[in-house]
């Protein structure tokens, strides 16, 4: 068996990339391989991010999924932001999933997900 990989994912907001990442590289500095899960809308946070957490492309996977808002939606508007993600972001996520198991990535071997995103735990299995 290969080295462990985690699959993180952060809740699609302010404030909540930064940490994700941090932990990452808490992580890859044990050795965990790290697959970075966020949307689409996020990809200028997560290369922020990546700098400021002194990470960089290679040493961690970044994969952007639809979050399901159109881009002039609201995306402080938490409550519909959730709701959305709720009806998007699982299926999207269980495709990504099945991608990588299809390209013989390493499996995944945990999930961290962040507090508002519990629903990613049901496609652990």
């Amino acid at each position: 068996m290969g080295r462990p990989h985690a699959l993180m994912i952060p809740y699609p907001a302010q404030g909540h990339v930064k940490p994700m990442m941090a932990l990452s590289r808490r992580l890859i500095d044990d050795g965990i391989k790290i697959t970075l899960v966020y949307t689409e809308f996020s990809h200028a946070r997560v290369m922020a991010a990546l700098h400021e957490t002194g990470l960089d492309q290679r040493q961690i996977k970044l994969v952007a999924i639809p979050d399901g808002l159109a881009d002039d939606d609201d995306r402080n508007d938490l409550v519909g932001l959730c709701d959305v993600a709720y009806s998007v972001m699982p299926a999207c996520l269980e495709e990504l999933i099945g991608k990588m198991k299809e390209y013989g990535e390493d499996e995944i071997t945990f999930i961290i997900a962040d507090e508002g995103m519990g629903w990613a735990l049901e496609n652990a299995n």
